[in-house]
């Protein structure tokens, strides 16, 4: 519900669901006739706008308060949410919980690919904050111990070693991705994390904090969860046969860790480059342009449905989307409906 946030916090006044009156529900205030909000300027929002939007963040810092005094996954998400993340790598250096350690280490790896980013942005000097301290005491290799099976660490070596280009270190880890069971984890696992401290008919402000939680981790799975696979098989690397080789072997266990329509379509691609045939699980380009557009017009469309029971299925969807995977909330949703 990012545009009906932003629109709360300007004063706007929301618009909910209308029935045969006229009228939209807010949660937490009542009904509102409709015919009065479009009447409203941004500038001259009515007195309950205010109030409501102040409720709701109550309702918000008592979720994070709850969170921060919770189990140590749910104390790493608070301050990560809070946008600490040196006191989140702190928290989980001591954690002997995976996924704890690993919503820390990616935030502390975001955190340093932006440092390197923002310069590069820029012609003008920039005053850069301190580096988080507490993240040079996380290493991947806890992580590997924490969480054997899970192919996120391996792919976050293939992406240090493709950007480095080191050759070398890029086929010891395609042969290591082609061997083996991996699973593939959340792709939002901070989402996960505050979706599950969240009772079943959540407030607004949960709603809020859970938003907050699935903008921070798109910050990471933008960048392209499966980037290191397609940089280290592009067509010149596979004119080498023992790359080739290599890159046919992850291509082919690919399709189990893919859940998001950007891992789909990585997959689409590297079979199309290596000549196989394309999984069920893979995706075109233009398919999953299509699917992020129809979760995209599903989400702007439910965002500005301030009712109670608009902001229980924005949660509702938002935990869906970080336990299933894209592709998985999509067929459950495409089944519903026939």
């Amino acid at each position: 519900m990012a545009t009906a946030d932003a629109a709360a916090s300007a004063g706007a006044a929301p618009v909910a669901s209308t029935p045969d009156d006229g009228s939209v529900e807010i949660c937490g205030h009542g009904r509102v006739k409709r015919s009065e909000l479009e009447q409203q300027q941004p500038d001259h929002a009515p007195a309950w706008a205010k109030v409501v939007h102040e409720r709701w963040e109550v309702q918000k810092a008592e979720a994070l308060q709850r969170l921060a005094a919770g189990t140590p996954r749910e104390r790493v998400a608070a301050a990560l949410l809070r946008g600490d993340v040196n006191a989140a790598a702190e928290l989980a250096s001591g954690a002997e919980d995976g996924l704890a350690y690993r919503i820390a280490l990616q935030a502390c790896r975001e955190d340093a690919a932006s440092r390197v980013r923002a310069p590069l942005a820029s012609s003008a000097p920039i005053a850069v904050a301190p580096a988080p301290v507490s993240c040079a005491a996380l290493r991947l290799e806890k992580l590997e111990q924490l969480a054997p099976r899970e192919v996120w660490p391996a792919m976050a070596r293939l992406i240090d070693a493709t950007r480095r280009r080191d050759a070398a270190a890029q086929s010891q880890l395609l042969h290591q991705l082609g061997q083996g069971t991996w699973q593939a984890g959340s792709q939002r696992p901070l989402t996960a994390v505050v979706a599950a401290s969240i009772g079943v008919q959540p407030t607004p402000g949960e709603a809020r904090l859970l938003n907050e939680a699935t903008g921070a981790d798109m910050l990471v799975t933008t960048q392209g969860w499966l980037y290191g696979v397609s940089e280290a098989c592009r067509p010149r690397q596979l004119a080498d046969a023992n790359r080739r080789q290599l890159c046919e072997q992850v291509a082919r266990r690919m399709p189990a860790w893919v859940v998001d329509g950007s891992d789909a379509t990585a997959l689409h691609a590297l079979e199309k480059q290596l000549g196989l045939p394309h999984s069920p699980r893979s995706m075109s380009q233009d398919e999953g342009r299509k699917l992020q557009e129809r979760m995209m017009a599903g989400f702007v469309r439910d965002a500005m449905d301030f009712s109670c029971a608009g902001f229980a299925r924005n949660a509702r969807q938002l935990k869906e989307l970080a336990v299933q995977g894209e592709l998985a909330f999509h067929r459950a949703a495409s089944e519903a409906v026939r």
